[in-house]
């Protein structure tokens, strides 16, 4: 617009030097020539005209500009979001890793309580005391007492999977399962009218409890008996097998990382594999027990503790159907890959928003730290690979412009709470993400977006 006036300020400083080419005479000099009224009337006329067409063009030029600023803030439009309007956000940790430690343990826990009970004649011992009266106890407890042994130090902690409801290729997280691979071997036989004369008793040979053809947990029949002279006593004792499970608290499975994530490939026990028989662990012993015969008021046979050897009889257990195939690098989060319809991993970052436009996009960030600690903040186009964290901005391409408070500077450091203005070039159809290092282990941080995130179109 200022060129435009320029040159009507040249136009008319060439109309007031008019006079260079014309002569100004009196009135009696001909009619050749103009007269000096005819020429100021002349020249009042052409100033008019040009009066005229500057406030035109003035006008023309403003309404153009007011059109173009008009069309910009049309332009102007909601975009896709996935961080605010009802999807929730998640915290960011410095040091992604498991609390648990995750192994195939030697812990293992049987319990046994299998007895016999015998006794010739109950009346006896109510007429005449113990003579006459033949009783006999065996049970492998202690004292005739059900037993519980443990072996080992070390838990099975198992990272627990399932396949994602977004795609079932991929496996999502739900914490680490702690397990203890348990036999328990259990019954009772008793009878009052069977009883052998003989106080001599025969011990069954060293046998192992173990599942037989099956691939599952569950119980299983089983046989015990023992020799007394002209008498054989069996008892039909049930074993189960299963495995003791408790679902460990994995913090940082509800978090994101805002650095890399381990790749080491772990133990993973996957819930449709849950029920089904691994791998043999640990024996365990039944190496105690308790036998007592006696006849006619004396105890011939008096055995505490001692009657079963050590290592005769054993409980076999299981571990999990496990795998080792699967690594924290490997899973999904179910939620915001259903959002995306993408698998977003632990490392991904978190996703901000999908442009609507070629333009640039403003927003209004807010890094919250539980600590009223600062932070590393890194925005990028795409999602982040697992690699250490750099914090600033990587766009489009490298002559995307940008701004943060209306400066070309990055800060060092995100203070908590402390709201900061971004302002950069996107390009239509690609996906922005952020991600967040805290400055402690001990404390994490969270991104909130203040107010909408607008997508302005340069055209």
């Amino acid at each position: 617009m200022k060129l435009l006036k320029n040159v009507k300020y040249v136009l008319l400083v060439l109309l007031m030097n008019f006079n260079i080419y014309a002569a100004i005479v009196s009135d009696n000099d001909g009619s050749a020539f103009i007269t000096k009224a005819e020429y100021d009337s002349l020249k009042n006329n052409f100033q008019s005209q040009i009066d005229y067409y500057n406030t035109s063009i003035d006008n023309k030029i403003d309404s153009a500009i007011a059109s173009y600023i008009s069309g910009i803030n049309i332009e102007r439009v909601a975009i896709e979001t996935f961080i605010g309007n009802g999807h929730s956000t998640r915290e960011f940790v410095r040091n992604f890793k498991l609390n648990n430690t995750n192994r195939i343990g030697d812990y293992v826990e049987g319990y046994s309580a299998v007895g016999m009970e015998g006794c010739n004649n109950d009346t006896t011992y109510f007429q005449t005391g113990y003579f006459n009266m033949s009783l006999m106890t065996l049970d492998t407890g202690v004292a005739a007492e059900p037993r519980k042994v443990s072996i080992g130090t070390n838990k099975d902690t198992f990272l627990y999977i399932q396949d994602s409801t977004w795609d079932s290729t991929y496996k999502v997280c739900s914490g680490q399962l702690e397990c203890i691979p348990f036999t328990a071997w259990f019954g009772y036989y008793t009878n009052h009218s069977a009883t052998p004369l003989s106080t001599n008793f025969t011990r069954p040979s060293n046998f192992i409890i173990e599942r037989v053809d099956s691939e599952h947990w569950g119980f299983q029949s089983g046989s015990m008996s023992v020799s007394m002279g002209d008498k054989t006593l069996t008892a039909q004792p049930n074993a189960v097998f299963t495995s003791l499970d408790v679902l460990l608290n994995e913090y940082n499975i509800e978090c994101l990382a805002g650095s890399t994530v381990p790749s080491s490939i772990l133990y993973t026990l996957h819930i449709d594999d849950k029920s089904k028989l691994g791998d043999p662990s640990t024996y365990v012993p039944i190496n105690k027990g308790w036998a007592r015969v006696r006849y006619n008021g004396s105890n011939p046979t008096d055995v505490s503790n001692t009657w079963i050897p050590e290592g005769a009889y054993k409980l076999k257990t299981y571990h999990h159907k496990i795998h080792h195939t699967y690594a924290l690098t490997d899973l999904v989060i179910d939620t915001m890959s259903s959002l995306l319809n993408r698998p977003i991993k632990y490392y991904n970052g978190l996703p901000l928003f999908k442009a609507s436009q070629d333009g640039n996009v403003e927003l209004t960030l807010k890094i919250s730290n539980d600590g009223n600690e600062t932070s590393k903040v890194a925005v990028k186009s795409g999602s982040f690979d697992n690699v250490s964290f750099v914090e600033g901005i990587s766009l489009d391409s490298t002559s995307a412009d940008w701004s943060v408070d209306g400066t070309k500077v990055w800060p060092s450091s995100f203070i908590s709470n402390q709201e900061y203005k971004l302002k950069f070039d996107v390009k239509k159809g690609s996906y922005y993400f952020i991600k967040v290092l805290p400055s402690t282990e001990d404390h994490n941080s969270v991104v909130n977006i203040v107010g909408d995130i607008k997508n302005t179109s340069n055209n």
